[in-house]
């Protein structure tokens, strides 16, 4: 398996306390994140510093060729970090592809950078299909995100 890094960054005008408190529930990915159709029960818990550990499924819909129809139910672990306006989820999916993704958000003008740095292993026969749908998918919550905050 090969590891594979992405980094991406947009600029909302908002607060960068929106941009957190919007990322920081993983029901409002449905509508941001193209492929996810459905978030599971949350379990709230914390990791050994006290930071608020969210763990969830979420399932995506891939269509293979863009007909033939997959759920692909996947396992989230987010952690979140107020104080730095910061979080990191950590995802498995089938087959062994695990991903791991950095939010990290900063006050400039005119409101709120946000950094994403996204990597990933999966198994050499599906990165190929793993980075193009990583890369159209995150592509649309930045600019959907944009949008719906924006828009407020």
């Amino acid at each position: 398996m090969t590891a594979t890094s992405v980094q991406k960054s947009i600029v909302i005008a908002v607060p960068p306390d929106a941009v957190y408190a919007e990322l920081s529930n993983p029901q409002n990915f449905l509508g941001l994140q193209p492929l996810v159709i459905e978030v599971s029960p949350i379990t709230r818990g914390q990791d050994a510093d006290g930071n608020t550990v969210l763990s969830y499924q979420s399932v995506e819909l891939f269509r293979f060729g863009g007909v033939i129809p997959y759920r692909n139910r996947i396992d989230v672990k987010s952690t979140l970090y107020p104080d730095r306006l910061a979080m990191t989820s950590r995802v498995k999916s089938q087959p062994n592809v695990q991903l791991r993704f950095d939010y990290q958000i900063s006050s400039v003008e005119p409101g709120t950078r946000l950094d994403l740095s996204i990597s990933f292993t999966a198994p050499l026969v599906v990165r190929e299909f793993v980075l193009s749908q990583l890369n159209t998918a995150q592509d649309a919550v930045l600019t959907s995100l944009k949008a719906r905050l924006e828009a407020r």
